[in-house]
C-alpha cells in the first residue's frame, strides 16, 4: 500500500507498504522506485508496477501480492496477483484482507494522541498512575519511553511470536512480560518492543476510562476514516476475504500456524 504526497501514481512517495509474504526486499524496492520518479507518466508507473508485481508472483517463495497507492482523496491505483489461497486455488484480490503487521502501532498512536487532544497529559507521568498493576521494582516508564521504544522492555523472545495462548484483557497480557528485568534503564537507549504498546493499549483504556481497547480504535480511527474493512485479527474470528497466513521454509510457502494476538494490536485490511 503506497500513501503519495499529492494526487496521481506520479506524485513523489511519501510511504510505501506492499503487503505480501517474500524473503527479500527487491520487489518493495522496485516498486517504491517506480513512484520515487515524477516525471515519470502515471500509466508508465501503472505498467511498471503491474509486471513488477506479476514477475514477483512466479517466485516459489510469493503465494501473492496486495499493492495500492492512496492519497487523500482515496485509492489512486490497486493490483493484487497471485494467490490468496495457495490450497483452495482462490486468487488474490485487493478486496482481500491481509495483516498489517506494526502499521498497527501508527494506528494505535493516532488514537492514542486523540484521546490526549481529547483530555491532554502528561506524556512524561509514570505509567503506574493508569496501570498500579505494573511491578514497582521496575523504574518508572512514561508513555513516551514506550512510544519510542526507549523504555527498555523487551521484544519477543523464542517462539513468542508463535504464541497461541488467549488473554481475557489487556491488562491481563502484561503477565508476559511484566516479570523479566528491563534491557536498560529507560530513556538511556532504544531497543525495539512490541510489548511496550501492549502496555500503551493498557494505559489507553485507563486513560479512556469507558472502553476497551478494540472499541477505542474502532471509534477514534476506523470509523472517522471509513476503515470498513480493516478489523482486529481476533482468533477464531469469520473475516471475510481473508488472506491465508504462509510463512517460508526450504520447501517453499506454508501456511502459518494458528496464533492469538489477543496480547497485542493486529488488524486485517485490504
Amino acid at each position: 500500500m503506497c500513501f503519495a504526497r499529492e494526487s496521481g501514481l506520479s506524485s513523489a512517495l511519501a510511504i510505501c507498504l506492499v503487503l505480501f509474504l517474500m524473503n527479500s526486499v527487491q520487489y518493495l524496492i522496485a516498486i517504491t522506485g517506480l513512484f520515487l520518479v515524477s516525471q515519470v507518466s502515471a500509466d508508465e508507473n501503472r505498467s511498471d508496477a503491474v509486471r513488477i508485481i506479476d514477475q514477483a508472483v512466479r517466485s516459489d517463495s510469493v503465494p501473492g501480492i496486495s499493492a495500492a497507492v492512496a492519497d487523500i482523496g482515496g485509492v489512486e491505483w490497486s493490483h493484487a496477483a497471485g494467490w490468496s489461497s495457495i490450497e483452495r486455488r482462490i486468487p488474490m484480490e485487493v478486496h482481500h484482507k491481509l495483516r498489517i503487521g506494526s502499521v498497527a502501532k501508527v494506528m494505535t498512536a493516532s488514537a492514542l494522541m486523540k484521546l490526549h487532544d481529547r483530555n491532554p497529559v502528561d506524556f512524561e507521568t509514570d505509567i503506574r498512575t493508569w496501570v498500579p498493576e505494573w511491578p514497582e521494582r521496575h523504574a518508572p516508564i512514561n508513555l513516551r519511553h514506550l512510544a519510542s521504544h526507549t523504555s527498555g522492555l523487551r521484544h519477543y523472545r523464542g517462539a513468542e511470536f508463535l504464541a497461541n495462548q488467549a488473554w481475557p484483557n489487556t491488562v491481563s497480557a502484561l503477565e508476559i512480560f511484566s516479570a523479566d528485568d528491563l534491557l536498560f534503564s529507560p530513556g538511556l537507549s532504544q531497543s525495539y518492543s512490541t510489548y511496550a504498546w501492549t502496555l500503551i493499549s493498557a494505559v489507553m483504556e485507563r486513560m479512556d476510562g469507558l472502553r476497551d481497547f478494540e472499541q477505542i480504535m474502532q471509534d477514534e480511527v476506523f470509523t472517522p476514516l471509513a476503515m470498513n474493512d480493516t478489523v482486529f485479527d481476533r482468533k477464531g474470528a469469520v473475516i471475510e476475504h481473508w488472506f491465508h497466513p504462509y510463512s517460508n521454509d526450504e520447501f517453499g510457502p506454508r501456511l502459518s500456524p494458528e496464533v492469538d494476538a489477543s496480547y497485542k494490536s493486529v488488524s486485517y485490511t485490504h
